[in-house]
């Protein structure tokens, strides 16, 4: 039995110990280093899948989720603390703004909050991040406007089909 799984798989058991292994031969880092990239990009394909969205073709900006022009050099198109930000699109229309950044103070999460009021904007902020699996944390700011409810951020890692 471990933590987290009342009754692993023999596969399960096994990539712990590769994993164990690499951290003693390598070091932490590399170990956690393999996990997120051995998880993150299914990670970003799963939510992409789950709320039926693209990564955007357009510039990345927050503003795009209310219909205001882009303008980086105002600074207004980017959340506050954003770091390694998306867009996401569903049906050419901007849905989310995520973004991954390293860690978030409190001064930090009063400003998202500020900059999302102003906007009507939602946010919600979790450890599901794929950019940096284990490093990073999600900010994720979508418009609550015509929509019948908050998504729903999904943890579930489906295998392959």
């Amino acid at each position: 039995m471990s933590r987290f799984n009342q009754d692993p798989s023999d596969d399960y058991v096994r990539v712990i110990e590769v994993i164990q292994e690499l951290a003693l031969k390598e070091g932490w880092a590399a170990a956690h280093d393999a996990v997120a990239e051995a998880l993150g990009p299914r990670m970003k394909q799963v939510f992409g899948e789950a709320q039926g969205v693209k990564e955007t073709e357009e510039a990345v900006c927050a503003n795009r989720l209310v219909s205001l022009p882009c303008d980086h050099r105002s600074g207004d198109c980017q959340i506050p603390a954003s770091d390694h930000a998306e867009g996401w699109d569903q049906n050419g229309d901007a849905r989310f703004f995520v973004s991954h950044p390293y860690d978030l103070s409190s001064d930090a999460v009063r400003r998202i909050l500020k900059y999302c009021d102003s906007k009507g904007l939602e946010f919600s902020v979790d450890g599901r991040s794929w950019h940096f699996l284990g490093a990073t944390v999600r900010v994720v700011v979508w418009n609550p406007a015509g929509q019948d409810s908050a998504p729903f951020f999904s943890w579930d890692i489906a295998p392959p089909d």
